[in-house]
């Protein structure tokens, strides 16, 4: 089995397998992020989200809700472009019926290519970390902005970084 199917299969299988989960705790979306330096990075993603109801919590009238998020993409900068998929575990916490939450995310990434005509991102292993407000236009449709960061945490000699500001749209189901 190729490394690819074999990722494939692991991230179905966790999607999938996600403990007690019902039909209404799935969410998909799109996403876009431009630089939020003069980096000219642009992000493009289509994600997904499977809520981990045993690791939730509440406390009064606060929630926690954990997720198992996952996601494919496209990073572009100056013409050149490369594959992405992050999977890792996202944070929201709301006030139960309130329509706006505060999200936190941290996720590994793997891109297909590192080399960049104006920046080497050092390796194809990444790390993603976002935080964010949501807010649920209804019972299914919400929007969303982000700060994100994405860097290699050291993991090789060059680790520049790429931030960015992203939109998303999603869709509850």
């Amino acid at each position: 089995m190729s490394k690819g199917r074999w990722v494939a299969s692991v991230v179905t299988a966790l999607m999938l397998g996600a403990s007690g989960a019902s039909a209404s705790e799935w969410q998909a979306g799109l996403r876009w992020a431009g630089a939020l330096n003069n980096d000219a990075f642009q992000r493009t993603e289509l994600a997904g989200q499977r809520e981990l109801p045993s690791l939730g919590w509440r406390w009064e009238d606060w929630r926690l809700r954990t997720d198992l998020s996952l996601s494919l993409g496209r990073l572009e900068a100056k013409g050149e472009h490369a594959s992405l998929v992050s999977l890792g575990p996202s944070f929201t916490v709301r006030q139960v019926d309130a329509p706006w939450a505060f999200s936190f995310s941290v996720s590994p990434t793997l891109i297909s290519e590192h080399e960049f005509p104006h920046m080497d991102l050092g390796g194809s292993l990444q790390f993603t970390l976002e935080a964010g407000l949501d807010y649920r236009l209804g019972p299914r449709l919400g929007v969303g902005y982000r700060v994100q960061h994405m860097s290699n945490a050291y993991r090789y000699e060059a680790n520049p970084g790429v931030d960015l500001h992203m939109i998303r749209l999603d869709w509850r189901f």
